[in-house]
Formats: structure tokens, C-alpha cells, sequence
């Protein structure tokens, strides 16, 4: 999982047996039907309800692969609204998606907070998190680049420039992408210094405006007692 390609095309995806294998079953399956392999079963077994399949013989797989059909809208969960659970052996686990202790402040500068916590997948606890996260460790991020411009290192001052392009992208921001992507386009076109030393004051600008909203707009964290 990670950023595949090329300077001219990069993107976000994830490769493998396990990606390989759910396309196979998917196109196995028959309209609105979810096979599922004999390891998810495992996994699932007692929370969801599945039959099992004749095996199936799958391109790329040597061996036919043991499958099971979901039960459509037959599943065993008797938890809270908002509440995902899963019990292994030893282990409980509850992820409450959407905590009363989540308050997400209606405006922050610079933000997109409706587009973020869509992209959070509606999580108002994971969504802070990720702010969070942004604020504490994209500060240094034009000196970084900087940096790499100052020594000549091109290559990683594009990388670093998409970077923070993809991550302020996530989290609904509004200024800083753009910024961050005209920053990467003249890296890449290699003109004179000037042009990317006036880019690099401009994201620098914006990244310290919004990281002094989310400094100045973000709740306390809760210390548990």
C-alpha cells in the first residue's frame, strides 16, 4: 500500500494477493451476491451468516479457492447504533464512530470541515485525529522543501510537495492544496529558482494560516481520568 508511478502520474493504491484475489470473487459472484474466501469466513463467522460454495477456480490462484455466500441483510449484531464490534480470541474490540465527546467545531479557517469529515468516512473521532495530526507534523514542511531545493534534491522536493498536497486534500483543506500542487508543477518543469522560491513563500503562507486555525479552532483533547 502506497503511492505507485511515475514524476508524471502518482497515485494512492494498494496491489497484492488479497486485492487480486476480492476482484476474482467479485467477478465470480453473481449479481448482487458477496463471495467471501475461507480466511474472511474464519474471521467473520458468528457475526455474519454465509454458505458455502462449490470451490471456485480463480486466475492467478493454482489451487481452487474455498468460498462462501453472504447472507444479504442477515447479520448477527445486537450493539449500539454507531458502534462496530469484533471479538477474537482473547479480544473485544468496540470502535464508537461517532463519541458524544466529539465536538467538531463548526468553522475552521482554511477548512472544508464537511468535505473533511466526509473523506473521514463521517467519523467526527477520526476526523480530529487527523487534524490533529496534521497540525503536529506538517509544520515543517516548506522548510523541508526548502531544504532539498537549496541542495539541489529536486526529486525530493516534489515528493515532499505532493505529499502534503495529498494529506491537506484529505482533510477538506482549501488554500493549501493549490498551492502545494503549483509548487510541485514547477518543480517538476525545472524553470528558473525564482518561480519556485515565489511558490514555496505562498504555501508557506497558507500552511501557517491554517496551521494557527487549527491551533486556535481545534477542541482540547481529553484526558481520560
Amino acid at each position: 500500500m502506497g503511492n505507485f508511478g511515475s514524476n508524471l502520474r502518482m497515485e494512492y493504491t494498494i496491489i497484492g494477493r488479497e486485492v487480486n484475489l476480492a476482484a476474482r470473487l467479485e467477478q465470480a459472484a453473481e449479481p448482487g451476491e458477496i463471495l467471501i474466501s475461507s480466511e474472511t469466513y474464519d474471521l467473520v463467522q458468528g457475526a455474519i451468516q454465509a454458505d458455502a460454495r462449490d470451490p471456485v477456480l480463480v486466475k492467478g490462484f493454482s489451487e481452487p479457492m474455498t468460498v462462501y455466500a453472504v447472507h444479504p441483510g442477515n447479520v448477527a449484531w445486537t450493539g449500539a447504533c454507531g458502534v462496530t464490534q469484533r471479538d477474537r480470541p482473547g479480544m473485544h474490540v468496540e470502535i464508537d464512530a461517532q463519541r458524544a465527546d466529539a465536538a467538531l467545531p463548526e468553522a475552521i479557517a482554511g477548512l472544508d470541515t464537511a468535505l473533511g469529515l466526509t473523506r473521514a468516512m463521517g467519523m467526527k473521532t477520526l476526523y480530529l485525529a487527523m487534524l490533529r495530526r496534521y497540525l503536529e507534523g506538517r509544520k515543517d514542511a516548506p522548510a523541508r522543501i526548502r531544504q532539498a531545493l537549496d541542495g539541489g534534491d529536486l526529486k525530493t522536493a516534489e515528493l515532499l510537495s505532493h505529499s502534503l498536497r495529498g494529506i491537506s486534500v484529505q482533510i477538506g483543506a482549501t488554500r493549501v492544496p493549490p498551492d502545494a500542487e503549483a509548487l510541485e508543477q514547477a518543480v517538476q518543469e525545472g524553470p528558473p529558482r525564482e518561480v519556485p522560491d515565489g511558490l514555496l513563500g505562498r504555501l508557506d503562507a497558507s500552511l501557517r494560516a491554517l496551521i494557527a486555525a487549527l491551533d486556535a479552532g481545534l477542541p482540547p483533547v481529553a484526558i481520560a481520568p
